[in-house]
């Protein structure tokens, strides 16, 4: 199964980043994954081991988990990482096609 989500390259850079800068074992991946019901998704990641519920993608040797039942709810979603120039808050954004 391919990628469900596009990840673009500075959510990519990120990702490798905090992997690098945490020192975050091969034990974990990066997951995208979905809270709440209906019309009140909140999409969110982290890193997590892999359960037996997840599907396993793989972008750029990043290791990427989905939970099996959510992947409907990320199907054409984009994951950023993003800068605010006025405010220099900065943090992960998913769009929706």
């Amino acid at each position: 199964m391919n990628l469900p989500i596009i990840i673009t390259s500075k959510a990519k850079e990120k990702i490798i980043d905090i992997i690098q800068k945490k020192n975050i074992s091969n034990d974990y991946a990066l997951r995208i994954g979905s809270k709440g019901t209906g019309c009140n998704q909140n999409l969110y990641v982290g890193f997590d081991k892999i359960k037996e519920s997840d599907e396993v993608f793989f972008d750029n040797n990043i290791s990427i988990i989905i939970k099996k039942t959510q992947l409907m709810y990320i199907i054409n979603v984009t994951l950023d990482y993003q800068i605010d120039k006025n405010t220099n808050e900065e943090g992960f954004i998913f769009s929706f096609l």
